[in-house]
């Protein structure tokens, strides 16, 4: 009995000094993946980044399904107008919300609102594709009944693809931009359905990153912006 117990101590005693040993061999190891883990990468100055506002401005038409006159109704076309605001979250993506509104003239006029939730997703650093989610509604009055009105409320779907045009420096971080855009929108219902094709361009500044959230040099990353007299001085300086 007291050699079996004796047995058992010297047993337990060497799982001890294996775990400390093991745990001892591997704690550097682990430290060091640790901190690796903490080091964040820093992106190279880049305008598509940060926060951003825009406007938009375009043309295009609307086609109209009524199954209750007709089915498909004359298609109208008319100008529309939006505005964004988001932010770029990775340099290939960036989300934000569209509030916009149009009118088409014509037999089948309609006038016609939105506001959606919106990713563009970049394949390519200038590139991408535009995909939206929201509301939508459209109504006017019937091209062939004039005591009647047509029209809808209700989910929207909108695809597009479109290319960022840098108006400031390339190498720096936000700015204004140019954006040519071509989007489809699908506003799907059981007694009206627009179907709508539009082509723009977009003005939009980005707010860009701070200094120190890129990758710079030190003495770049965290030099203070110069005030605005010693701009004045540095452009009298270059004259």
């Amino acid at each position: 009995m007291r050699a079996s117990f004796a047995r058992f101590v010297e047993l337990a005693a060497a799982v001890v000094l294996m775990g400390a040993g093991t745990a001892a061999a591997a704690g550097p190891e682990h430290a060091g993946s640790e901190q690796a883990d903490s080091e964040q990468v820093l992106p190279a100055p880049d305008p598509h980044q940060g926060y951003f506002f825009s406007f938009g401005a375009y043309y295009g038409g609307v086609a109209a399904l009524d199954p209750g006159r007709g089915g498909w109704r004359p298609v109208s076309h008319g100008p529309s107008v939006s505005l964004r605001v988001g932010e770029a979250l990775t340099s290939w993506v960036d989300i934000g919300l569209d509030l916009g509104m149009g009118k088409t003239f014509g037999r089948g006029s309609l006038i016609l609102g939105h506001l959606t939730a919106h990713a563009r997703w970049y394949p390519t650093p200038r590139w991408f594709v535009h995909t939206g989610l929201g509301v939508g509604a459209s109504g006017g009055p019937d091209p062939d009944y004039a005591d009647f009105d047509r029209g809808r409320y209700g989910g929207l779907f909108v695809l597009g693809v479109g290319t960022n045009r840098y108006l400031g420096d390339p190498k720096a971080s936000g700015g204004p931009m140019l954006t040519p855009f071509l989007k489809f929108a699908a506003g799907p219902g059981s007694e009206f359905t627009t179907l709508s094709l539009w082509l723009g361009v977009e003005f939009a500044w980005w707010s860009g990153l701070a200094r120190d959230k890129l990758d710079l040099r030190p003495d770049e990353a965290y030099r203070s912006k110069p005030s605005r007299r010693a701009q004045r001085r540095q452009r009298r300086q270059r004259r």
